[in-house]
């Protein structure tokens, strides 16, 4: 199992807790190409979305690492209640931090981190 995680990349949750619904990290780093993986631990449908242009993610990456036929994702990425969806990060132009929102559908809120959550991809 700890094979199949390296392979997917780091993981982002949502949840929903006592004080409304949570992304966890709020921050999340990750290499250009790497994988990462999106959880959505509610019984809401999520969706992630990507204010920048210049960063995209590449759905692709599946359970067990399979690898399906590359698809462009963009900037907006639904997953289901219940599930994880696995994206590969596609190299932006700067190698920086860029935010993103994390909407409930049912619930009609957005997700929050401790603070604005964020995706910073390193050299």
């Amino acid at each position: 199992m700890p094979d199949d995680i390296d392979k997917l990349g780091p993981r982002v949750f949502v949840l929903r807790t006592v004080e409304g619904y949570r992304v966890r990290p709020a921050y999340v780093g990750v290499r250009a190409g790497q994988g990462l993986r999106v959880c959505n631990l509610t019984s809401d449908r999520i969706t992630l979305f990507l204010g920048d242009p210049d960063i995209a993610l590449v759905a692709g990456l599946e359970k067990a690492g399979r690898r399906t036929a590359p698809r462009a994702a963009g900037g907006l990425v639904e997953v289901g209640p219940g599930q994880c969806r696995s994206f590969a990060v596609a190299a932006p132009r700067k190698l920086r931090n860029y935010p993103y929102t994390v909407y409930v559908h049912e619930g009609r809120t957005f997700a929050e981190g401790e603070s604005c959550p964020e995706i910073i991809v390193e050299p």
